[in-house]
């Protein structure tokens, strides 16, 4: 269960669900996406908030996110954070949205840095995505 966990996590569009689990790691996961959900847009919302807000200790969070996802809790947020302005990028039908703005929108202090965390993990710009939708594509 844990493999296809990871596998899952580990595929390129990088889908983050909430995956098929046991009552008490499906618990977790939904009280930690939960939290994400309803914080991923505030730049000082991070692993520390995260602990905070479900009551348990970082080592705890730490395992629970190893073990069920394959990642550690602080890259599950930036892959959240970066699937979730991938999502609205693509619903951008025109061009009145900036980079800047999408970043600022998932939680970035930095539009640079949210865009080279985005060529990363997408392997491509995140202005790249803007154009091709404008363009139809």
């Amino acid at each position: 269960n844990r493999k296809l966990t990871q596998e899952k996590l580990i595929e390129k569009n990088k889908n983050i669900t909430v995956p098929d689990l046991g009552q008490s790691d499906q618990q977790f996961m939904k009280k930690a996406m939960d939290v994400i959900e309803k914080n991923y847009s505030n730049p000082n919302f991070g692993v520390k908030e995260l602990i905070f807000q479900i009551n348990m200790s970082y080592s705890v969070i730490y395992k629970n996110f190893i073990r069920l996802t394959g990642i550690p809790p602080v890259q599950f947020l930036l892959l959240y954070r970066l699937e979730v302005a991938n999502k609205i990028l693509k619903q951008n039908r025109n061009n009145n949205v900036t980079v800047s703005q999408i970043a600022y929108q998932v939680g970035f202090n930095d539009p640079k840095y949210f865009t080279r965390c985005f060529v990363k993990e997408y392997n491509m710009t995140p202005s790249s995505i803007i154009y091709m939708k404008h363009r139809g594509h």
